[in-house]
């Protein structure tokens, strides 16, 4: 009788697509991130605030405060993504350790969802001091904006030699452009090749000996 496996059902067989998901979704929901539970409460406390603040005013928060509400949806928007990512990291990471602990194979240890948990929790800091800097006077609220975006950005250009650019650009490119250049490159070889203006170069043969 087979070993029965609670994460990929029978060994030696391959798992179902719904099995794979289920675990998944239960990996995830298991997952405890401490910055998502501040961020998580955090983010909509102010939120409220500051829509309590701007109540009885006609002109809308994008136009009253435009620069600050922009930056706010820019470090909101980067903070989802890398949480987003860093839970499908996990997840990843966690999957391969029990399919590896399964067939007694070494696993590569990554730090991917250590990057992915720091670029969250700058963005999320980002999108929090954003909407922080509406509650107070224009001025210190621009002051204030300014240095958390600046000091953001430098921590992430020199922290560990720039991986917080290098590894998501990397990871950017192998996902989204290399695939485009790859499938430009063939379509053109094969429109070349193909093509009657084009004929492809025939190689000389090799003369024979008398």
């Amino acid at each position: 009788m087979e070993a029965q496996s609670p994460w990929c059902g029978t060994r030696g067989s391959a798992p179902l697509g719904g099995e794979i998901k289920s675990e998944n979704r239960e990996l995830r929901d298991r997952i405890f991130l401490s910055y998502a539970v501040v961020f998580g409460f955090l983010i909509p406390v102010l939120v409220n605030v500051v829509a309590a603040n701007a109540e009885g005013t006609n002109e809308p928060l994008l136009e009253k405060h435009g620069i600050n509400m922009w930056f706010f949806l820019v470090g909101i928007g980067g903070y989802c993504a890398a949480l987003n990512a860093d839970i499908k990291s996990r997840i990843h990471q966690e999957n391969s350790s029990v399919a590896a602990a399964d067939t007694n194979t070494p696993i590569h240890q990554t730090n991917s969802f250590n990057i992915c948990s720091l670029i969250a929790v700058v963005f999320g800091s980002l999108s929090t001091i954003s909407l922080v800097s509406i509650l107070v006077p224009r001025v210190i609220g621009y002051v204030i904006l300014g240095i958390a975006w600046i000091f953001a950005a430098v921590f992430i250009a020199v922290y560990q030699d720039g991986i917080l650019i290098v590894d998501p650009g990397r990871l950017i490119y192998n996902k989204f452009v290399k695939p485009v250049f790859t499938k430009t490159r063939n379509w053109f070889n094969v429109a070349t090749t193909s093509s009657p203006c084009c004929p492809s170069i025939k190689q000389p043969k090799a003369a024979s000996n008398a």
